[in-house]
């Protein structure tokens, strides 16, 4: 059964994987990692339980990825990672 961990035990890495498959065209990884990362830390501050963790930053950053990939300025620069 799937741990939902990659091998070097990074509860993000398979979220950070599909959001850099579905985003990654338009959005650099690195900038992809980084609004995945920041969604999950700040869920953590505030969490008691964190089973779900993961896949609650992973929707979160998403919808962020998402809105930022709806509302690019054309000809404007690429963010970091692309």
């Amino acid at each position: 059964m799937d741990s939902g961990h990659d091998r070097n035990g990074d509860p993000l890495a398979p979220a950070a994987a599909r959001l850099t498959a579905r985003y990654g065209p338009v959005i650099g990884e690195e900038t992809i990692r980084q609004v995945l990362h920041e969604t999950y830390e700040a869920l953590l501050a505030g969490a008691t339980v964190t089973t779900f963790l993961p896949i609650l930053a992973e929707r979160s950053a998403a919808a962020r990825l998402a809105h930022t990939r709806d509302h690019r300025v054309p000809g404007a620069p690429r963010p970091i990672g692309r």
